[in-house]
């Protein structure tokens, strides 16, 4: 079996229904190797701040969660980020519409795409081949598998 063109994408978001869509639209793709699921984000901080934690590709993150939101994981995430030189594509899905939450989202470096839920597998592609397109061309592996 070829390697897989990414080795793991962290999914953060309280809803279970979330999880488990995005979860199962990732795994059907067949393009990454591991997906580490969190409902809660300081876990996912946790996790991410560990010594022996894998190189991790994409980060989907929802923006809108009890106890420490989007924006309180991007704070705390931009200082493990440099301290680990972490370069995970951060991606903040939501459901608001509110331009002031995209408007904050600009004060940080490390978000890469904003977009609106639910994540479509078009969705995927298009991140997919915008920030590891060199990886499709490395190993001439077709992003999906048919």
């Amino acid at each position: 079996m070829a390697d897989k063109l990414l080795k793991t994408i962290v999914l953060i978001d309280d809803s279970d229904i979330d999880i488990f869509t995005n979860q199962l639209m990732i795994e059907c793709s067949g393009f990454a190797e591991h997906v580490e699921l969190f409902t809660y984000a300081g876990d996912a901080l946790e996790y991410l701040g560990q010594s022996n934690a894998p190189q991790v590709d994409f980060i989907f993150l929802d923006l809108s969660m009890p106890k420490m939101n989007g924006f309180e994981f991007l704070e705390a995430y931009e200082a493990t980020r440099k301290v680990k030189n972490r370069d995970a594509v951060v991606v903040m899905l939501t459901s608001s519409t509110a331009s002031k939450d995209q408007a904050d989202l600009e004060q940080f470096s490390g978000i890469n795409v904003f977009r609106n839920k639910p994540l479509t597998m078009k969705k995927l592609e298009l991140f997919t081949k915008e920030h590891f397109g060199h990886r499709i061309d490395e190993t001439n592996q077709s992003l999906f598998r048919t």
